[in-house]
């Protein structure tokens, strides 16, 4: 079995990293000693949660990225590994919601949360697949970590907030089939 890397030996990116469980979640990372990368849409919050970062004694990067946008995605995990030259774990926090009675949603508001919610989690692991495996190896006893935030709301389906649970749910098949996928050489 091949040992996990200790988290001072990680580099640790979150995607959805400047408000709530994301920050607390770099903000951890960076007081065991982990570089962490943040991403989010949000500069002022980015800037501020990369201060924390800092500030526990970390190495840190905040990259602005909209994880609706496949492109963006890319990005982040390209400055990850253009500064620190690897990836190790990468955590999908990314969410968002709508407070509103179903059938006062927009098509426009419910596409948001599925490209946020369940597409930024795709996205995160087609770009970042690779640099775990070559991080890792390719051996399938590898300790590769994808890790994605599932809202505690995915098994309710009542107002106010319908389009909630079944992009959680989507998201987290998505993480039960795939963290531990080998590939081949």
């Amino acid at each position: 079995m091949t040992r996990k890397k200790r988290l001072p030996e990680q580099v640790v990116v979150v995607a959805g990293g400047s408000y709530g469980l994301g920050r607390a979640t770099a903000v951890a990372a960076a007081r065991r000693g982990a570089d962490v990368v943040i991403g989010a849409r949000t500069r002022q919050a980015l800037d501020g949660a990369l201060a924390e970062i800092e500030a526990a004694g970390a190495n840190g990067l905040a990259v602005a990225a909209d994880v609706s946008r496949r492109e963006q995605v890319a990005e982040l995990v390209d400055a990850t590994v253009e500064r620190f030259g690897r990836i190790d774990t990468y955590v999908a926090n990314a969410m968002v919601t709508v407070y509103a009675e179903a059938h006062r949603l927009e098509d426009e508001e419910l596409r948001r949360v599925f490209d946020v919610n369940f597409f930024g989690s795709v996205y995160g692991y087609w770009a970042a697949l690779p640099h775990l495996c070559e991080s890792h190896g390719r051996s399938s006893r590898s300790r590769r970590r994808f890790l994605t935030a599932v809202s505690h709301c995915r098994r309710r389906t009542a107002p106010p907030r319908p389009p909630c649970a079944p992009s959680s749910r989507a998201r987290e098949s998505n993480n039960g089939k795939n963290t531990q996928t080998s590939t081949s050489a």
